[in-house]
């Protein structure tokens, strides 16, 4: 379980980059997916669900490049996303687009699999990460 404390920072931390985001301006930022990522994962750290997946929404990628680097990440938003809102089906679909075993991605939404009934604060770190599923 996240901490109060924990949580508050958290929470403060990704309103800061919402405001960098809004004082800079997406066109001003190099890859502003990645600020609303960040964002949205500080927020589910925290528990605040809602507001982690509109970050987590904005953190698709549509341009900019290889092919297959922008399919892997938003294979790993979207499955991020669907372990936010309880779809399991939609997880495994995302964790077994990656064609390696080895990507990076691929571990975390291994780990989200595995503990899939736990908060993402637990889901993202530590032991979930080093369990197998499936």
């Amino acid at each position: 379980m996240v901490s109060s404390r924990s949580g508050h920072c958290r929470i403060a931390a990704a309103e800061l980059i919402l405001e960098y985001i809004e004082r800079r301006g997406e066109d001003d930022l190099i890859l502003p997916y990645l600020a609303h990522w960040h964002a949205g994962q500080m927020f589910a750290m925290a528990g605040e669900t809602s507001r982690a997946l509109r970050q987590f929404r904005f953190s698709y990628v549509y341009d900019g490049g290889s092919r297959s680097d922008t399919l892997m990440c938003n294979e790993y938003v979207t499955g991020t996303i669907a372990f936010l809102e309880n779809d399991r089906d939609t997880l495994i679909a995302a964790r077994n687009a990656f064609p390696d075993e080895s990507h990076m991605n691929r571990g975390v939404l291994d780990g989200l699999h595995a503990c899939f009934e736990e908060p993402y604060s637990i889901a993202y770190c530590g032991r979930c990460l080093d369990a197998d599923s499936e």
